[in-house]
């Protein structure tokens, strides 16, 4: 309304007016002394400083927009049993008095009042009777909707009623136990808060920029088949919950989690174990370009004397003969570069590289220079209890099987003093102690887990892992280091096939590995070629080869084949496979049929099943 009489002034009506264009005096004689400004509300006493108030210009008499439409008499309310009325403080003997609510003490004003004898018996402020005033609004409001029924997508098969009385409860669409108001079923046990009753069908939340999240009342069918955990708590996706999820990439989120969402941390945010303060630029960052296979390749040439002159032949107790030092490639008749088939060293069966050394007498052992300078005692963190001797285990009836890769050898292995049969290949042994891996934002300490499930391929493995402990996340060596960036495969020719994270955007449907034809968890890491559309496992496209350290030469007979197979290792094509089980096996140890008219090889893992006893 533009105008309005009220009790408090009765001489002039009362315009409802901008403040801005009030002048308050300034107290001065000059022009310049008259401002727009504060001004005091004769209501509730309090400074009115922005907005519309109504007032009168010429008795200088203003009150805020809410004072003055307050209701001159309050019925039915639950501060007093009887009515109230609205009293100007100025029309009576006081100026101070105290609100029998609050008991806050008050000068002048307006307050509420119940009269006996015509002397306020029971006085109330303001601010207490308009909070009365809205519970009482809010109450009947409540009433109006308890008496509409209400039907849910969310429960679709019996209506919903909107309860009174607010109460605590766990309710069946964000599973918490807060107390407030809530919609139950006329017909069966469900019961949710109010407040989810009205929640929004899609959220955008900023850790996951690239799509919306949309809400659903149950995780979809469609997810049944694999386990899914909140992206926030990690806790289990109960097939019946209400839930943000974006199907596309398999997010889901609790309701909670998602709309309590704080902005996402970054990549030095939050806690982590004992690298917290490891700079995270000297550590090895993974996935690399290749396998990382070779660490006594990068640790221990850096600290190589490169004075060859001086160390040309030696006498090393691994061997009976003399080793002469190579720096200079071998090349054939033609003067090219050898380079199939693969020679190994016979200490950690790894590719040959310059220096290395070579029996002087003619016979096969090989050994890289940095290999032949190792330590023969080693204290190693993953068994502290007991010192490590270096042996050498080539010609011994039995396998070793190292303790962090699982892989069987017969070449060089670090072993218990105390024979507790804790065997750790060379490669192994040398292992950074802390690593950076692109999945995840902490360093990743090397640890060997009583409870190893990996993160990436989501399996147990007891051996060597790296573990973040503060966010419960850990890799197995497999998959933090042995998983290249991108892999050649014979079923996507003349490309190479990168690692890829999830989500994979755009890929709304389900990935089924190309080599062993099962559906792939959406949530864990998988090689995926967007050309040809074709995914693999991490173990399937590049399987875990337990033989590796295992060094044999020669040509043997085997029942299974009708020529003489010859041990051997090469490097070609991504169509060069098992003749067997038709994997691949560049650089793998493999028996070779070399009769011109046949192409049968076969690898050790293979050779060994068809040699094993029924």
């Amino acid at each position: 309304m533009e105008e309005i009489k009220h009790f408090s002034h009765e001489d002039h009506p009362l315009k409802l007016l901008n403040l801005k264009t009030v002048i308050v005096d300034g107290g001065g004689t000059g022009s310049d002394d008259k401002k727009p400004g504060a001004i005091a509300c004769y209501a509730c006493e309090k400074t009115i400083s922005s907005g519309f108030v109504y007032g009168c210009t010429q008795c200088r008499y203003f009150k805020h927009k809410a004072c003055a439409q307050l209701p001159l008499t309050i019925y039915d309310h639950s501060l007093y049993p009887y009515p109230f009325k609205l009293i100007d403080c100025r029309t009576m003997n006081f100026r101070n008095w105290i609100c029998d609510v609050c008991r806050q003490s008050k000068i002048l004003g307006f307050f509420y009042s119940f009269k006996y004898d015509n002397i306020p018996w029971f006085t109330a402020c303001i601010d207490c009777c308009v909070v009365e005033l809205a519970r009482k609004a809010q109450l009947h409001a409540i009433k109006e909707e308890a008496k509409i029924k209400i039907e849910h997508e969310g429960h679709p098969q019996h209506t919903l009623t909107l309860q009174l009385r607010p109460g605590a409860f766990h309710c069946d669409a964000c599973n918490a136990k807060d107390e407030g108001l809530f919609y139950r079923c006329d017909s069966c046990d469900f019961w949710i808060h109010k407040t989810c009753s009205s929640l929004a069908p899609t959220i955008h939340l900023p850790h996951h920029p690239n799509h919306p999240l949309v809400l659903v009342y149950s995780l979809p069918e469609r997810f049944f088949k694999f386990s899914f955990y909140c992206e926030f708590c990690s806790i289990y996706i109960r097939w019946n919950e209400w839930l943000y999820h974006c199907a596309n990439c398999r997010y889901f989120a609790h309701i909670r989690c998602a709309l309590n969402a704080k902005q996402p941390s970054t990549s030095r945010d939050g806690p982590s174990i004992s690298a917290a303060d490891e700079d995270v630029h000297d550590l090895l960052h993974f996935p690399m370009a290749y396998s990382f296979k070779d660490p006594l390749k990068l640790v221990q040439s850096e600290n190589m004397v490169h004075d060859y002159d001086e160390t040309t032949n030696i006498n090393h107790w691994s061997h009976h003969h003399a080793l002469i030092l190579n720096v200079e490639p071998e090349t054939n008749m033609y003067g090219i570069a050898c380079s199939d088939p693969i020679e190994v060293c016979h200490g950690c069966v790894q590719p040959l590289s310059l220096p290395y050394y070579s029996c002087k007498d003619g016979c096969s052992f090989t050994l890289h220079k940095y290999c032949a300078e190792l330590p023969l005692k080693l204290e190693h963190p993953l068994h502290p209890n007991h010192s490590l001797d270096l042996i050498n285990t080539w010609g011994y009836e039995y396998h070793y099987q190292c303790i962090g890769c699982f892989s069987f050898g017969n070449t060089f292995v670090y072993r218990c003093q105390s024979s507790c049969g804790f065997y750790i290949d060379v490669n192994c042994a040398f292992l950074p102690k802390t690593i950076k891996h692109k999945s995840h934002k902490h360093p990743l300490i090397q640890v060997i887990d009583p409870e190893p499930l990996c993160n990436a391929c989501n399996k147990c493995y007891d051996g060597i892992s790296y573990a973040c402990k503060a966010c419960n996340f850990i890799l197995d060596i497999y998959c933090a280091m042995r998983s290249p960036n991108s892999l050649a495969h014979r079923y996507c020719r003349g490309h190479e096939i990168p690692l890829m994270y999830p989500p994979i955007m755009d890929h709304p449907e389900d990935f089924f590995c190309d080599i062993c034809e099962t559906e792939m968890h959406p949530k864990f890491p998988l090689y995926y070629c967007h050309k040809c559309k074709n995914c693999f496992h991490l173990d399937c496209i590049s399987r875990v080869n337990y033989f590796e350290n295992i060094i044999y030469e020669g040509t043997k007979d085997a029942s299974y084949h009708k020529h003489p197979l010859t041990f051997v290792r090469r490097k070609k094509t991504p169509k060069y496979v098992c003749s067997i089980c038709n994997c691949d096996i560049n650089g793998y140890l493999i028996l070779e049929c070399q009769a011109r008219v046949c192409n049968f090889n076969i690898c050790y893992e293979c050779h060994c099943i068809k040699v094993m006893p029924a």
